[in-house]
């Protein structure tokens, strides 16, 4: 995210940038990210009673796509803290861009620019393209993540599974033989499991095992 934000400065000429996680649940969006002029954190609460719905963020959580305005200071309807933020740091023009995972909403990225009408068709396009380059490789994180997670955890309880424990014990068995000290392994067992499964069924079973 930092990088994102300092390609858009120093390649995009934007006077700022700055990203934050959108929590849907909590109808905010908390500042992780950003370079430029007047770089600080923001948080916006985005409630449907809050100015902010009705400015540039809300609806771009609305629509889901890129909001822009190339002259947010004759804007006084846009009202909410992101026309005062912008303002505040010289900003004219200002664009939301929303980035998605799995088809929902989990960061915005807003762009300021001390140019009046900077979002022309092209410049917008390439927004666009970016936005769906971002949100490719959020998705692309979050499942090379999740591959990684499974070849070594056990799916049902998250616990490590053989694998892990293999390399672990390896690990330990060299340490110990390096340092000429004994290496213990305790083993346990859940009595009549296979009762278990047998008698209240496999969902039994498996509360059984993740408690």
């Amino acid at each position: 995210f930092s990088e994102i934000c300092r390609i858009a400065v120093e390649d995009g000429k934007f006077t700022n940038a700055w990203i934050g996680i959108y929590d849907a649940n909590a109808e905010d969006i908390v500042f992780v990210a950003g370079t430029g002029r007047g770089d600080k954190e923001v948080h916006y609460y985005i409630g449907s009673e809050s100015p902010e719905s009705q400015g540039l963020i809300g609806l771009a959580i609305r629509e889901n796509r890129i909001v822009w305005d190339n002259d947010i200071v004759a804007r006084p309807d846009l009202g909410g803290a992101l026309r005062r933020d912008a303002i505040d740091r010289g900003t004219r023009s200002v664009a939301a861009l929303p980035f998605a995972l799995d088809n929902a909403l989990r960061a915005f990225m807003i762009l300021h620019s001390d140019i009046p009408d900077t979002f022309g068709e092209e410049e917008l396009s390439l927004l666009r393209e970016m936005a769906g380059d971002v949100s490719f490789a959020l998705d692309h994180i979050a499942k090379t993540r999740q591959v990684d997670y499974l070849a070594t955890h056990d799916q049902l309880t998250g616990l490590p599974n053989r694998t892990l424990f293999l390399d672990r014990l390896a690990q330990a068995v060299a340490s110990a033989q390096g340092k000429g000290e004994m290496l213990a392994v305790v083993l346990t067992d859940i009595e009549r499991f296979k009762l278990v499964n047998d008698t209240f069924g496999r969902l039994a079973g498996d509360r059984l095992l993740r408690q």
